[in-house]
């Protein structure tokens, strides 16, 4: 096994947990105010835009499917990257819905960037989980690394329920408030 120097472990110990704790807190915050903008536009109904969240079932479909391309090959950071690219760009093209015309066309984009924008999503957090485990690995160390970044990626699954009260309370147009929250959130 390899052996890391001391200051980097100490080092380490902190940041993987606080890198998952501001990405849970940055894919919860982000993933409510998408649906709540998804669902202002016009022709999308109330049930369409629950129906949209049915295909959050693709998260256990896209989960293997991402660990499995990562681990077959062995690039657990680029595939992280490809996600993370991915999901901006996907959402991107969500805001840019509303310059079609057809209303139908709108539906129809709306619910091809859902189904893909969830099989994106998945790969975040098995690939975060499978690095720290490989890194655990790598360096010997025991898993308790790994029970803390769990810890840490649902404090931030819960600090982001809290926000999305705080921001909804505070402020009316609490969607682009939101959005940029989550972004900061997930640059930091």
């Amino acid at each position: 096994m390899k052996e890391e120097p001391e200051h980097l472990k100490s080092l380490y110990r902190i940041s993987m947990p606080m890198i998952m704790f501001f990405t849970s807190t940055s894919i919860n915050l982000f993933q409510n105010f998408i649906f709540n903008i998804v669902g202002k536009r016009k022709g999308v109904t109330i049930s369409y835009n629950i129906g949209l969240q049915v295909f959050s079932f693709l998260n256990f479909v896209g989960s293997s499917f991402w660990t499995y391309l990562a681990d077959k090959t062995r690039n657990h950071q680029a595939i992280f990257f490809f996600n993370c690219i991915m999901y901006g760009v996907l959402a991107f093209f969500l805001f840019m819905i509303d310059n079609f015309q057809s209303v139908n066309l709108k539906l129809n984009l709306i619910l091809f960037i859902t189904i893909c924008r969830e099989f994106t999503l998945s790969g975040f957090t098995s690939i975060m989980f499978a690095l720290i485990i490989n890194y655990c690995k790598r360096y010997n160390y025991d898993n308790s690394l790994l029970g803390m970044a769990n810890v840490c990626y649902n404090s931030g699954v819960a600090f982001a329920m809290f926000l999305n009260w705080a921001i909804s309370y505070f402020f009316h147009n609490y969607n682009i408030v939101g959005i940029f929250v989550s972004f900061f959130i997930f640059i930091a």
